[in-house]
């Protein structure tokens, strides 16, 4: 099986369809326009950029450069979570960084090292890929997670005080609290792998065919992806609650109320 190769004109004919997309948000009046054609624009210099990286990255095959873009990965998604969240906690994007990188590197060692066994291990054309989709479902993880206990803190501030003056430990009196953010932020996870193959057919298992992969091969690395994507998910979802939630409470055990309020 032969890919196709795009042309410079083929991705002009390609960027037409967001043209289609600003005009139909234009005269339907719903806004948006400037975020779709910024974004987009970004996205391609982005991608530009990350395609010439990645050329010069495998072309010097050394672990240094390797090692250099995993950390610019780690970099951009504890920054890119920390911008998006609604309320800030304080040292938020330390707690970011060490839930997104204790989630994603022992899920990654086990699929390069035992799964997938490139040699070297640190090939950067299947250990970059590999970080960046499993990083970037630890980020939106983490971010979920965050979002979703800073609103679960503040409407039950009130359930919170009750068992805290109980002389129970600030452990217990999240607990049931701590289990629903972790229900709604593991949602989006959760569902990829039950929609998976039936609903939607997977953006990396796709790519593969178009550039002459054999489906089945394809199929297999996707599996793999997949459930690297979903453990990377679940552990930063348990550290980043784990961790967030001693920072709402004092040495004493008490409720920060500046961080509720």
């Amino acid at each position: 099986m032969n890919y196709i190769d795009l042309t410079y004109f083929d991705l002009v004919i390609a960027a037409s369809l967001i043209a289609l997309a600003a005009v139909v948000l234009w005269r339907e009046r719903l806004g948006l326009v400037r975020d779709l054609l910024w974004g987009s624009v970004r996205a391609f210099v982005q991608l530009s950029l990350v395609g010439l990286a990645l050329k010069w990255i495998f072309a010097a095959n050394h672990p240094l450069p390797v090692a250099g873009f995993f950390i610019l990965i780690i970099a951009a998604a504890t920054l890119t979570a920390g911008r998006r969240q609604k309320r800030r906690l304080p040292h938020s994007l330390l707690l970011l960084a060490g839930a997104i990188l204790s989630g994603v590197v022992p899920v990654l060692a086990i699929g390069v090292l035992l799964v997938v066994r490139p040699e070297p291990f640190w090939q950067g054309q299947y250990l970059l890929p590999l970080a960046g989709m499993t990083t970037a479902g630890a980020m939106n993880a983490a971010n979920l997670t965050l979002n979703r206990l800073a609103g679960e803190m503040k409407s039950r501030q009130h359930e919170i005080e009750a068992v805290l003056a109980l002389g129970l430990s600030p452990q217990t009196a999240v607990r049931a609290l701590t289990r629903d953010v972790a229900q709604a932020a593991l949602i989006p996870t959760i569902n990829a792998l039950l929609a998976m193959g039936i609903v939607q057919l997977p953006g990396m298992m796709s790519g593969q065919i178009l550039a002459g992969v054999p489906p089945v091969a394809a199929v297999k690395y996707q599996i793999v992806i997949l459930f690297m994507i979903t453990a990377a998910a679940v552990l930063t979802t348990v550290l980043t609650l784990r961790w967030a939630t001693h920072l709402y409470f004092t040495k004493r055990e008490q409720l920060r109320y500046e961080l509720v309020s």
